[in-house]
């Protein structure tokens, strides 16, 4: 009996009888698209036309391994790039804290543009880390959505095309 991979168990005890058809290299060529595009086997849908079997649940495709692996050590990655950005961004707000202390402590306006300069300064550079973060996000989004054999559909990556 000749093993097939993609069938589970039960399916080769029940599917025990085979048809052969004939086509054309053109049909068959027809018959290739129709499986890609509903993700289903030829028998499947032969069967379906035929006799009105419901057709089985779409097939997923497997991801591979090495690219989840992959996938998954790169998003832990971004996720520790984030860190930094988030202690900075708490920083701001502590440095506001202070201005707001200062400015009621009635200190010398130069104190206070000090503290407002460098607090921007700290906040715009916090900014720039994000907007790369997020960036980098969009990026290993595409990349494991691509790993899964999965696409984007246009307009749903938040401007990028």
């Amino acid at each position: 009996m000749d093993k097939v991979k993609s069938r589970s168990g039960s399916q080769r005890r029940r599917t025990t009888k085979r048809i052969n058809v004939n086509c054309t290299p053109e049909h068959y060529a027809a018959i290739r698209r129709l499986v890609e595009a509903h993700g289903q086997s030829p028998s499947a849908l032969a069967l379906n036309t035929l006799l009105n079997v419901p057709l089985p649940r779409r097939r997923r495709p497997r991801a591979d391994d090495d690219l989840m692996r992959q996938f998954f050590t790169e998003l832990a990655r971004a996720r520790d790039a984030l860190k930094p950005v988030e202690a900075e961004m708490g920083k701001s707000g502590s440095n506001l804290n202070q201005i707001a202390h200062v400015l009621n402590a009635d200190r010398p306006p130069e104190t206070v543009m000090n503290i407002l300069t460098d607090t921007l300064q700290a906040h715009q550079q916090a900014l720039q880390a994000l907007e790369l973060f997020i960036r980098d996000l969009g990026e290993l989004r595409t990349a494991g959505m691509n790993t899964m054999g999965l696409e984007l559909r246009h307009g749903s990556d938040d401007g990028d095309e």
